[in-house]
């Protein structure tokens, strides 16, 4: 479910989205039009671009293979990453165009693009530089600033441009420890096959 939610009244709604399985939504400089990504067959992803001015929602165009997308209102375009290809991309604001526009030497890229006034940001690497903040689709060193060397990769972040202030988020843990656990725990109904003790 998307829920759209309005701080200053104390109300969230949920929309009436056709898609069950949504995974990120963003708004569209139209108003009568929402960015949806959501899951497709055999747990792809998809870009789609929702009229919501009336019921039920119409679908008016698609972009395959999207796992996060942002508006960028400065260029008048909207901004997506790819599963399958590498890079950043964009397309036009009705989706029509998509075309590969940067590159990012920071893998697991995904979360680290970030909208604002005058256009998209992301925080990438450079040799000596773990958390490069640079404005996309202008890679050189002369227009981003190295923010230091975390100790890990960022999952996300936010970037407040009226203050200036860039929220990043790191977890205290990698969740990637090996354990072992006896069979018996997993209830298997199906008797084991081959067992080697």
């Amino acid at each position: 479910s998307v829920f759209e939610i309005d701080p200053q009244r104390g109300r969230a709604v949920r929309l009436s989205l056709p898609d069950r399985v949504p995974v990120q939504a963003a708004y569209h400089p139209d108003p009568n039009r929402l960015l949806v990504v959501v899951e497709r067959e055999q747990g792809r992803l998809g870009l789609v671009l929702y009229d919501r001015s009336r019921e039920p929602w119409r679908a008016l165009a698609e972009i395959n293979d999207v796992l996060l997308a942002l508006p960028d209102r400065a260029s008048a375009s909207v901004v997506f990453v790819r599963a399958y290809k590498p890079g950043i991309w964009r397309a036009n604001l009705d989706l029509s165009d998509p075309r590969e526009v940067d590159r990012v030497a920071m893998q697991g890229r995904i979360r680290t693009l970030a909208a604002a006034a005058d256009g998209p940001w992301l925080l990438d690497r450079r040799p000596n530089c773990r958390w490069f903040w640079r404005k996309l689709a202008e890679p050189s060193a002369q227009s981003g600033r190295c923010l230091g060397d975390g100790p890990v990769m960022p999952e996300g972040l936010s970037y407040d441009s009226a203050h200036r202030r860039l929220y990043v988020g790191v977890s205290g843990e990698s969740g990637r420890d090996i354990g072992v656990l006896p069979l018996s725990a997993f209830e298997l109904d199906a008797p084991i096959v081959a067992r080697r003790d």
